[in-house]
């Protein structure tokens, strides 16, 4: 076990004393890395080996204001020195990695965002959101088999606060989110993700808390500029069974915010399946509104019918509301359970809807059975 404090003396930096911790333990077969007891001030992303436990106990990892990066990575990825930003040189795969907090530990951005030009907007704009790529994230693993990320507090985000690609085998619980950011989704599984739970969730988010999301859109809309899945460069032009997103469970949501609490979206050919959500409950008093568990496709073409399938969605308690009229005067209800895509072997059983809204959405109602 290595103690961050052990290394923060003669006056160097929390970056150069976490450097020097990870250094120190770096030729042992399996570490474990303990933060405690202090606010540690992050101005790059800690790089994590395969073997790794962190351990924040009572502590407060924020970041530098004017710092793009993540807090958390794998020292898997190797970032292009002339577009750092861009898809990295390489990934190689990794594993066995947990990012464990107790005693109130939490992540936070930084109080000043870092600005950029965007080309796109002609203007300069706060490098929050999903436009500005996957170096955004709190938390981001490409290619890691299994790993654990739990017991935190996570704040301040500037875009997806857990971002995963291609990673498997993963245990994701005990995480508490408030974010308030264009794009501030809790927990996405993109491209390539299988056999992942995730268990016990509180909080707000400002966009949906936990996505499943399969898509491989080649020409993204100019507005983004940076690639917010690392690896996908790396299995785009193979079997696209490998991009698939399958076998999650997600459960025991206590949550609130702006749009989903959980969905399901597929698209350009990629698949969605086997999937469990249970336990969803809306903790907000004002109705929601948004379809509190959403399966769909969109943000590309591309999809097939039934590209979204095996899926059930059980013991939902939703608080959902109206839209304000249209301009031609029409209004949306929202839905406790949704499918808006030709899906095949979806279940809804035992689905609430306390608000104003629908209890189900369902345009494509063929491949959906209600228990």
């Amino acid at each position: 076990m290595h103690l961050v404090s052990d290394y923060l003396k003669n006056g160097i930096s929390d970056d150069e004393g976490i450097r020097a911790c990870l250094a120190a333990a770096a030729n042992e077969p399996e570490r474990t890395i303990v933060f405690s007891g202090r606010e540690f001030l992050i101005g790059r992303a800690i790089e994590l080996p395969a073997h790794t436990t962190v351990l924040l106990d009572g502590c407060v990892l924020r970041q530098k204001d004017e710092t793009f990066d993540n807090v958390f990575r794998g020292d898997n990825l190797v970032p292009d020195p002339e577009n750092p930003f861009g898809f990295p040189l390489s990934v190689k795969p990794t594993s066995d990695i947990r990012i464990l907090g107790r005693n109130g530990a939490e992540i936070t951005g930084p109080d000043k965002p870092r600005r950029m030009w965007h080309p796109h907007f002609h203007e300069e704009q706060e490098m929050a959101g999903d436009f500005w790529g996957w170096r955004g994230h709190q938390i981001n693993l490409s290619q890691c088999d299994r790993f654990e990320i739990a017991g935190l507090r996570l704040t301040k985000t500037r875009s997806w606060a857990m971002s995963f690609d291609f990673c498997s085998n993963g245990f994701i619980h005990d995480i508490d989110f408030d974010t308030h950011v264009k794009n501030g989704d809790g927990i996405d599984f993109r491209a390539g993700c299988h056999h992942c739970r995730v268990s016990d969730i509180t909080g707000y988010n400002s966009d949906d808390t936990v996505a499943c999301t399969a898509g491989n859109n080649r020409n993204p809309h100019p507005r983004y500029l940076f690639p917010n899945e690392a690896s996908k460069k790396f299995f785009r032009d193979g079997d696209p069974r490998r991009m698939d997103i399958h076998d999650i469970t997600i459960e025991n949501l206590r949550v609130s915010g702006r749009f989903h609490a959980v969905i399901c979206l597929a698209a350009a050919g990629l698949q969605v399946y086997n999937v469990v959500i249970r336990n969803v409950s809306e903790t907000a008093e004002n109705p929601r509104q948004c379809h509190l568990v959403d399966i769909y496709t969109g943000y590309g073409d591309g999809y097939h019918p039934g590209d979204l399938h095996d899926i059930t969605v059980e013991n939902i308690t939703a608080n959902c509301g109206v839209s304000e009229p249209d301009a031609e005067g029409k209004i949306t209800r929202y839905a406790a359970a949704s499918c808006r895509a030709d899906a095949r072997n979806i279940t809804f059983r035992n689905v609430v809807q306390r608000g104003p809204g629908e209890r189900y959405f369902l345009p494509f109602p063929g491949g959906v059975k209600i228990e």
